[in-house]
């Protein structure tokens, strides 16, 4: 240990750490006790020049506070073990920022440590290492920009595969709605690669793509949105018992397709009567089933609304509005809402509260509500559950729109989610109103 001039340190170039902060208080303390802890210092090739290792802040401040010289131990050490000196150290000393650990944790990796070495040094896993370098593939000044973003954020970005869609998703991280738009698109990438999988199939079997010949005949509509939709596909292809007998091929159009192959002259003709009738109840079939991957795909976007919601400190405005709809469309008497087996197990495994918690019989009480920021999330997520229901629908049996199967009720259900910020989108407005072209029959 010696004392060096405070003019001969310079601070290390590649520090993770990029700018020192405030250090008004720590030279007003340097100033009364002087250092208490030594910098940690290496050569550099200049003679009497030194470069900091550890103690960044404490030469800061010391400058500030006007010492001339300051304590240091002098080491050696090679580039690799400087850097991942300094990375440990920041880190356990201050919150670096996910994208400051991530260019820490890059910079090691190039200094030809590997995943295990950083994990050992840092006591961080290697996921959330491998995770924190995967926001360096995005767009560097949108991460930048990006002040509001957690690490969350860029977990839940992760899912995206296609890198420009991940950086065209990052420019709204901060809004609202964010995680309902990366939502959106991650579920279109599953009906992608669940379409290109039934593609691959239809290779396996010799069925190449082709052209529309309006003479052939659909044999089945390869419409596809989840793992249901593909096994059943799956199923009815396999089902073919005339592959390579026939002459199939599939067509692809902008948002499906579909499965053709030559028209079969039948032995007894159906009538035109029959025929139309036929079609009828196949286009209504397919329009229900349209109908219904469309609300399923809205149900996923308000739970994950509310999910979004309840991970925040639940403001006095959100709970005013929870209970102004639970006195506006529940009857309960002394505003207490109790719980059922199936309402318990969502709130487990949908909106992530503790299991813990209902261990025993559970009941809210409206005092209560107001003393306890879980309660406060359970007051709104049971309010959600009252009004919410995966299985709604808002057509009849013949596919036509109808108020009367569920339509008033989530007219309610969205009366609450947008007081508590959700946005409606316009093909749910036409799902309610019943202007939704999926209920105009085409026959």
């Amino acid at each position: 240990m010696r004392q060096i001039e405070t003019y001969k340190l310079v601070a290390h170039p590649d520090n993770p750490r990029k700018s020192v902060g405030d250090v008004h208080e720590l030279a007003d303390s340097i100033k009364e006790r002087g250092i208490l802890q030594n910098l940690t210092v290496v050569p550099t090739e200049t003679v009497d020049v030194y470069r900091v290792i550890i103690g960044h802040r404490r030469l800061a401040a010391a400058t500030l506070a006007g010492l001339k010289t300051v304590p240091c131990v002098v080491v050696e050490m090679d580039e690799a073990t400087q850097y991942s000196t300094m990375l440990l150290e920041n880190m356990q000393r201050i919150d670096l920022s996910a994208y400051e650990q991530a260019q820490g944790f890059q910079q090691c990796l190039d200094f030809g440590m590997s995943m295990d070495e950083i994990s050992t040094k840092t006591g961080l896993s290697k996921t959330t290492i491998r995770q924190r370098t995967k926001m360096l593939e995005l767009d560097q000044d949108k991460v930048k920009n990006a002040v509001n973003a957690t690490i969350t954020d860029y977990i839940n970005l992760e899912r995206i595969k296609d890198l420009k869609e991940r950086n065209r998703l990052l420019g709204f991280i901060g809004d609202d709605n964010f995680n309902q738009k990366v939502e959106k698109s991650y579920q279109e990438q599953l009906q992608n690669e669940y379409r290109n999988k039934v593609i691959e199939k239809l290779h396996e079997l010799g069925i190449e793509e082709g052209e529309q010949n309006w003479d052939d005949v659909t044999v089945l509509r390869l419409l596809v949105h989840d793992e249901d939709d593909f096994n059943d596909i799956i199923k009815r292809i396999n089902d073919l018992d005339d592959i390579g007998e026939r002459d199939y091929y599939y067509v692809k159009t902008s948002w499906s397709f579909t499965l053709e192959a030559p028209r079969i002259e039948e032995k007894t003709k159906k009538s035109a009567e029959q025929l139309e009738h036929e079609k009828e109840q196949k286009e209504r079939k397919e329009r229900k089933s349209k109908i219904k991957q469309r609300l399923k795909f809205y149900y996923q976007l308000r739970l994950e609304f509310v999910k979004e919601l309840l991970s925040k400190q639940i403001s006095e405005e959100h709970l005013k509005i929870s209970r102004i709809h639970l006195i506006k469309n529940v009857l309960i008497d002394d505003l207490s809402v109790s719980l059922v087996h199936k309402d318990m197990e969502k709130l487990k495994n949908e909106l992530g509260f503790d299991k813990d918690i209902f261990d025993a019989e559970f009941k809210i009480n409206s005092i209560e509500l107001l003393d306890s920021n879980i309660l406060n999330k359970l007051m709104i997520a049971t309010q959600y559950l009252s009004l919410e229901n995966e299985d709604r629908t808002t057509f009849d049996y013949q596919g036509d729109f109808s108020s009367n199967w569920g339509t008033e009720d989530l007219e309610i259900l969205y009366d609450y989610l947008q007081d508590l910020g959700y946005a409606l989108t316009e093909e749910e407005r036409q799902l309610l109103d019943g202007s939704h072209e999926l209920y105009k029959s085409t026959v």
